[in-house]
């Protein structure tokens, strides 16, 4: 046995995989991809025996010297697959990259890019920039919260056009369109120029963050950055440019960014590696190495699961696709299912691989810098967060130690009296939502308040005869109450004499009435499935075939029968279809119980086939329609609205005195006389004040 064990133990490390895993990546001439590739290696190799996600796994990175060649950089791949790798991360240039992946994908190697891609299709890559689709959606959101009416789109090439398709397609809602290049050159004034003698003041900027810089500075030379302007720029990146030239030029400037620097998440892993970096915050660090930093920690989370999944091996592949890795799949599809927190926020992929439930910042230049103003997410679209530039502290708006008489109804749920045992006095003797929400009130702004009864309930109306109000509100009018809560409706009048804060419940005026009660069934109930007429129909039409029966039966020979099988020439034959018998054959067929009378001549099995065709349709009908009389009540409400409560001249119904439901019904009332008749029906009517 302890030799079967060796050779378990043996094999299994065999066919495991090795203790360093290689990951090859391609990189062109932006250093800082590289670097933060090699720097996430080197955290989960630091972390591997802290972070049980990283358990066993160490990573070397694989990373030749390439040049923007295709043949150049499949010769490359070719060398790293042929050594064995378990995943190709990179490059960023679209040409190239394709190559690499159509290579991948032939011999089902993970390849994992971090660049945006307009032609993402579904396959084996795994790419942590969010879809252009989705993008395309953002833009076109804020453009529709803004209510612009005509734009300028200043795009750099091809691409931007894919990124702004969407916006392009508004054309067709009345929104125009004006498309401008900026052109090949270092020199963008002339197109700038062009732009600021049309006068339009909407401005969308799509273009790499390489010359977005430069655009920025000569756009303010020309004048297009001006207090009139407002300006989109689509690139992600925009919070690592120098944006102080333009803080106090009263533009309204608005990008998106994927990495909040106030996360954190992303507070942590920067702080981490700050000095590495050498950043001054991680609003400086530019989306792509971010997201390649987020790419090695989805790939070493994805390879302990595969690794702790199955035993297997990382294999060396020829490029001419006759063998591929057989794990490479579940590698992806691993990396498809987890879920993680990086720096660039949630990383998650939907069904199709594509990134998913990603939040963007929406981030508005004022003279302090950029400033968040709004989140964008997949679900709920574009939402704003509150302005709070212009607030100011004014400490003659501040309730810090003062008192105020509070007014409140003993109306369930909002106040109660408290039962205890004990004998409480003032505040302590009343509870209920609205006393909770003076309470938290009070702790929040630092007041002090005592509540007093309006042992009336009267809320407050106006009265026309006197020109006073009443209630609640004629003592707040009169200085003898602060302010008031309860279940108090929010009407144009008392807005008239009196200021009422956000409400914190809504509620329309619901009505109440007695669920009218199903009548106890009769002793005929089970003929309600047919009308009258129908039943009449069908006694007819069972008499008019038991006699046609009958009659037929005697007309045809073959329903004369020998009584005697024994006599061949009998004297007397009879017949099966007497009177009697017709009415038992037809009212059998009804009841679907048959009988012992079965038709021999052609002419009664046709008469018997039609007959029985049609009690079954009959019996159909009627099972069905007892189904439905049997389980549904009919219930049918009285009313609809209020146009129908008044008309109708049988239902009593009333309101609370002098509350808002009673002054619209009196209003009501005065538009269209109401009928006053006694009423038929003992239906009581309760609305909500």
């Amino acid at each position: 046995m302890r030799q079967v064990y060796v050779l378990l133990i043996f094999f299994t490390c065999v066919l495991g995989f090795p203790k360093k895993i290689h990951i090859g990546g391609f990189f062109d001439d932006d250093e800082m991809i590289q670097y933060s590739f090699e720097l996430s290696i080197r955290s989960i190799n630091r972390e591997r025996y802290e972070n049980s996600e990283f358990s066993n796994v160490y990573l070397v990175p694989d990373v030749p010297n390439i040049i923007p060649d295709a043949f150049d950089v499949t010769t490359k791949v070719c060398e790293l697959v042929g050594a064995g790798v378990a995943a190709i991360f990179g490059p960023q240039d679209k040409v190239i990259a394709e190559h690499v992946q159509s290579i991948c994908d032939t011999i089902e190697m993970p390849y994992i890019a971090a660049r945006w891609d307009p032609l993402q299709m579904r396959g084996r890559a795994v790419n942590l920039y969010p879809h252009a689709n989705t993008l395309s959606m953002v833009y076109h959101a804020l453009i529709q919260e803004f209510e612009w009416q005509e734009i300028i789109i200043l795009f750099e090439n091809t691409d931007s056009l894919l990124r702004m398709q969407p916006l392009l397609e508004l054309r067709d809602t009345g929104l125009d369109i004006f498309l401008y290049h900026l052109g090949d050159g270092s020199n963008y004034r002339d197109v700038m120029q062009t732009i600021k003698e049309t006068e339009l003041e909407n401005i969308v900027i799509d273009c790499s963050i390489k010359i977005l810089g430069e655009v920025l500075r000569q756009a303010q030379q020309v004048g297009i950055l001006t207090d009139k302007h407002k300006v989109i720029v689509t690139s992600l990146d925009l919070s690592t440019l120098d944006l102080e030239p333009y803080r106090y030029s009263g533009v309204n400037f608005t990008g998106f960014r994927l990495i909040n620097p106030d996360d954190t998440t992303v507070i942590n892993i920067f702080e981490k590696h700050k000095q590495e970096w050498g950043l001054s915050g991680p609003d400086k660090l530019r989306l792509e190495p971010a997201l390649m930093y987020d790419a090695v920690q989805l790939f070493a989370r994805a390879f302990k699961q595969l690794k702790n999944a199955i035993n297997g091996n990382v294999r060396q592949l020829p490029c001419n696709g006759s063998i591929s890795w057989e794990h490479g799949i579940s590698l992806s599809n691993f990396m498809r299912v987890t879920e993680m927190r990086g720096l660039t926020g949630l990383i998650k992929f939907d069904t199709a691989g594509f990134r998913s439930n990603f939040q963007l910042d929406i981030v508005h230049l004022q003279r302090e810098g950029l400033t968040k103003v709004g989140v964008w997410n997949s679900t709920s679209g574009i939402e704003w967060m509150p302005d709070t530039s212009s607030t100011k502290p004014d400490t003659e708006l501040s309730l810090q130690n003062k008192t105020f008489l509070v007014l409140i109804s003993m109306t369930k749920p909002y106040g109660m009296v408290k039962q205890s045992a004990a004998m409480l006095t003032g505040n302590e003797r009343y509870e209920g939502f609205g006393i909770d929400i003076i309470q938290e009130l009070s702790k929040s702004l630092g007041f002090n308040y005592t509540f007093e009864v309006q042992t009336d309930s009267v809320y407050g109306s106006y009265q026309n005869k006197t020109g006073k109000w009443t209630g609640m509100i004629a003592k707040i009018i009169d200085g003898r109450a602060d302010l008031a809560i309860t279940d108090l409706t929010i009407t144009s009048e008392r807005e008239s004499a009196v200021d009422f804060t956000m409400p914190f419940m809504n509620l329309g005026i619901s009505i109440l009435y007695r669920k009218p009660t199903k009548a106890p069934p009769s002793l005929f109930s089970f003929l309600s499935p047919f009308s009258n007429d129908v039943w009449l129909c069908l006694l007819g039409a069972y008499i008019f075939v038991s006699v046609l029966f009958f009659v037929i039966g005697r007309l045809c020979p073959a329903e004369w029968n020998n009584p005697y099988p024994c006599i061949e020439e009998p004297e007397v034959l009879e017949n099966q279809f007497t009177l009697k018998n017709s009415f038992w054959f037809t009212i059998g067929s009804i009841m679907q119980q048959g009988s012992e009378i079965a038709p021999i001549g052609f002419s009664t099995r046709m008469m018997a086939g039609c007959w029985w065709f049609f009690c079954l349709i009959i019996v159909s009908s009627y099972t069905a329609n007892l189904a439905a009389c049997l389980a549904i009540a009919a219930n049918i409400p009285p009313f609809d609205n209020v146009e129908e409560l008044a008309k109708q001249k049988t239902i009593k119904y009333g309101a609370k005195s002098g509350g808002s439901t009673f002054e619209f019904f009196k209003l009501f009332e005065r538009i269209m006389p109401i009928p006053r008749r006694r009423p038929t029906r003992r239906t009581r009517i309760c609305t909500t004040t």
